[in-house]
């Protein structure tokens, strides 16, 4: 009876790693394939895309300031991002007005925003029932490809989203952290917050991870779960009170005008429905739509609950992090550009990439419960079911209006005539100053929008005078024009 029991649970083992073997197999080629959809989908969007506005802008004043304390220090719009200002001056200085590295390091974010919640979702053993959909909708969301349109917004919207990941990666680890995890955590946020300071609000999302981990994975009861938690943080904590200490006391401000607490809920509300949900499913904003796409959260909510009702704790902290993030979206944008800002899909990148991690967590298996294996039929109901989401997904990405180019002639092509021109100029030659095309740069970047700080961003450090002593002027389209009566 003895080796009956032995010889079962033996072929118990076997048909187990044998299932397993299978599944990670398949989940690894959609990785692949996941992988690749992400490229094809940042550099199709992306080829149409060029620098435009605050790029110009943040260009302008790195090559004015230079690398020195001040520059660092100086705010984006009342914020304090040192590291932020530091990546614009470190681009401009290696790859001046080229916008292929930009291209290049967008797809290497995506890809690292894939592979961080893949290992993440491994980790906890999410099967690919939980993956492959996951990887997709990061691989090919509109949301991703609005977020890229800009790379003023994508360098702290994206960068500050992986750093966020990653901290989730260390704080997602099963068991104790221990003071080189807490540290380590605390690092990441200093990294995110510094380019973004809406990271700051990350502290919510790694509390809520790291009590789970204790009352899931540790058995603690609640409060000492929280406790726990909190411990953890305690060098993130630091971090968050430095940081928010410097803005405090320095002089960090927009002055935009505030919304009151109606109007921050209904952006609030207006955020979470016609730009999250909206963007990340491609499903628009139809009433369909919508109902659509909180009927998968709820069924992702209920799923997840019901594999252990602790997870509760994962869902209240993201419910947290997302009306805190939105809020301070509305607390910025609300009155200046009405509700109509809650749409912008480019806002909550960081709000689907934390959801979907999320999900991954909470709906990965206990420990201890073993692998089902999936049928060929399964697995091709899957890959399916996956395909015609991720050719929905690019469909709806491709739609993406590219808000920026209204005018004309495209900024790249403004660029690239200019850039000829000015190589051909001969010595002795001015140039008069003038207001570079609102294309280019809009009319609220004035006075950094005159020739005379454009320029110098092209490394052309010739002369800028006056439009009636110049001998040649810039025309709309970023040809050089002779001025009638200029001396040769």
């Amino acid at each position: 009876m003895y080796c009956i029991r032995t010889d079962e649970r033996k072929k118990s083992r076997h048909v187990t790693v044998i299932a397993r073997m299978r599944i990670d197999a398949g989940v690894n080629w959609w990785l692949v394939f996941a992988l690749a959809l992400s490229a094809v989908a940042i550099l199709r969007e992306s080829r149409a895309f060029y620098f435009f506005s605050d790029d110009y802008l943040n260009f302008i004043i790195a090559e004015d300031m230079g690398f020195s304390r001040a520059y660092l220090a100086r705010d984006v719009f009342g914020q304090f991002v040192p590291l932020y200002r530091f990546c614009f001056l470190a681009y401009w200085h290696v790859f001046g007005l080229a916008f292929w590295p930009f291209r290049v390091c967008s797809v290497a974010v995506c890809w690292a925003v894939i592979a961080i919640t893949w290992s993440i979702g491994r980790h906890w053993r999410a099967g690919p029932v939980v993956l492959l959909p996951v990887a997709t909708v990061l691989a090919c969301s509109p949301v991703f490809v609005t977020c890229v349109q800009w790379m003023s917004a994508a360098l702290s919207v994206s960068g500050s989203t992986v750093a966020g990941l990653l901290a989730l990666a260390v704080a997602t680890r099963r068991g104790p952290l221990g003071w080189t995890g807490r540290i380590a955590i605390a690092a990441l946020l200093l990294v995110g917050v510094t380019l973004y300071p809406k990271a700051l609000f990350s502290v919510v999302l790694i509390w809520s991870v790291r009590a789970f981990v204790a009352a899931e994975e540790m058995e603690f009861a609640t409060g000492r779960a929280a406790f726990a938690a909190t411990i953890d943080l305690v060098p993130a904590m630091l971090v968050a009170v430095g940081y928010a200490a410097v803005v405090h006391f320095g002089t960090y401000t927009n002055g935009v005008a505030r919304p009151d607490v109606a109007t921050l809920l209904a952006f609030v509300g207006a955020g979470w429905n016609h730009g999250l949900l909206a963007g990340a499913f491609g499903l628009g904003t139809s009433v369909l739509a919508l109902v659509v796409g909180n009927c998968v959260v709820v069924a992702v909510l209920s799923a997840s609950v019901v594999r252990s009702k602790r997870r509760w704790i994962l869902w209240l902290g993201f419910a947290a992090y997302v009306v805190v993030s939105i809020g301070v979206i509305g607390w910025n944008r609300a009155v200046p550009f009405g509700l109509a800002a809650a749409q912008n899909t480019r806002y909550y990148a960081d709000v689907l990439c934390y959801g979907l991690v999320f999900a991954t967590v909470a709906l990965a298996p206990r420990r201890g419960t073993p692998a089902r294996p999936m049928s060929a039929g399964a697995w091709s109901l899957l890959g399916v079911v996956c395909f015609v989401g991720a050719s929905h997904l690019l469909v709806a990405a491709s739609r993406v209006p590219h808000l920026w180019y209204a005018g004309p002639e495209k900024p790249a092509r403004f660029v690239e005539k200019l850039s000829l021109a000015l190589g051909t100029l001969e010595p002795g030659e001015t140039i008069g100053n003038a207001v570079v095309p609102e294309y280019v740069m809009p009319g609220w970047t004035f006075p950094l929008n005159q020739y005379r700080y454009f320029l110098p961003v092209f490394r052309f450090y010739g002369r800028v005078v006056p439009m009636q002593d110049a001998t040649q002027a810039v025309t709309e389209t970023g040809e050089l024009r002779r001025l009638r009566g200029a001396r040769r």
